[in-house]
């Protein structure tokens, strides 16, 4: 991986993560606690939940909001891994991602890698990852770019978009704000999208997947290609797709984690919908399977050294586990993994269900479409 900036102090298996939320950020922490002898949290008040978790040796709140991160000072960083002797820093969504893509060579500790700030704010901005991908030439849903809802009526106006489409924001995170549009006359669009600019796609109706990647100088040091149900979690090996990932991996040289959401249709052919570059709420699963990707980060990856993935593998989501539990003998490996996940940290994953269980939290999943 990239060279570490400045000098790791005392205790290297001690690690600082940012964090300017707690469900996403959540992930992220459980994957470093597993890694490091102690984890720490430095994250806005919204990040507070992460300080119940028997996972976060100690939360420090940070003098800034969520909305102005990039205002955190590097000395500030810089004092608290001095103050108690750690010697790694990581990001735990996007806001802390971008903020360490600005000050990375200003940081004493050893930081997670992350792309130049230019090439994370064009993977982050839908709009601008759709006209890459138009770029080079890879499957994309055909797209409008509207300012606000009275340009998004006209497109519909002047037959530009069809019903139904799918409107975006440009960079909320977690699927926020995604809505499936359907209507007879544009004037039924009215008041439908309250956010500002809009992505406006064709809708593709098929099958969801993801696929992540960890990699150096646009070389894939580990990846995985999954897809999600009500009962599992299933690793996919995808040539095509892998391929595809792949030129736009080595098109930016790209440095840290990056992940896609693709949508397979049902004749096979396939679209990339948005990149996120950045960690990713299903981690932990990978974790789970055997790929930590924040202990990867900090691991030197061999020059010629084939990546490493997971696949042909499947991990059962935790009610379908707690269902085979009353049949206990029946438990594979993985499900006693999940359950110990579970279990280990009880009162946190408690409070991620009810979250993810909101009407907030199952928008965020995704289910708004």
């Amino acid at each position: 991986m990239p060279e570490k900036t400045g000098h790791v102090p005392g205790d290297v298996r001690k690690c600082l993560i940012l964090a300017s939320g707690s469900r996403l950020q959540y992930r992220a922490l459980r994957c470093a606690a597993d890694h490091f002898s102690a984890a720490y949290v430095l994250g806005t008040i919204e990040a507070k939940p992460l300080s119940s978790s028997h996972a976060c040796r100690d939360f420090l709140e940070a003098p800034v909001g969520k909305e102005n991160f990039q205002d955190l000072s590097p000395d500030f960083i810089n004092r608290i891994c001095a103050e108690r002797q750690i010697g790694y820093i990581l990001p735990s969504d996007s806001a802390t991602t971008r903020y360490l893509t600005t000050v990375r060579n200003r940081l004493h500790a050893r930081c997670y890698p992350v792309p130049p700030t230019e090439v994370f704010d064009i993977l982050d901005n839908k709009f601008l990852f759709s006209k890459l991908c138009g770029e080079l030439e890879l499957p994309y849903p055909r797209s409008h770019f509207a300012e606000d809802g009275a340009v998004l009526m006209a497109l519909a106006a002047h037959g530009r978009i069809r019903s139904p489409s799918v409107a975006k924001p440009l960079s909320m995170a977690g699927s926020f704000g995604v809505t499936k549009l359907v209507w007879d006359s544009p004037a039924d669009l009215r008041g439908r999208v309250d956010y500002s600019p809009i992505l406006v796609q064709d809708y593709i109706d098929g099958t969801d997947i993801s696929a992540f990647f960890l990699c150096q100088g646009g070389r894939d040091l580990a990846w995985v290609i999954y897809r999600r149900d009500k009962e599992k979690t299933e690793f996919l090996d995808m040539p095509p797709i892998l391929d595809a990932c792949r030129k736009i991996n080595r098109h930016l040289e790209y440095d840290g984690v990056l992940g896609f959401d693709i949508r397979i249709s049902p004749d096979g052919s396939f679209y990339f919908l948005e990149c996120n570059p950045r960690f990713w709420y299903n981690m932990h699963i990978a974790q789970m399977a055997g790929l930590n990707f924040v202990a990867l980060g900090f691991e030197s990856g061999e020059p010629d050294g084939a990546a490493l993935n997971i696949r042909d593998v499947s991990v059962t989501n935790l009610r379908a586990v707690l269902r085979k539990a009353a049949t206990h003998w029946v438990l594979d490996r993985l499900d006693r993994k999940v359950l110990r996940y579970f279990s280990s940290d009880l009162v946190s994953n408690l409070w991620m269900l009810q979250q993810r269980l909101s009407k907030a939290g199952r928008m965020a999943d995704g289910h708004s479409l």
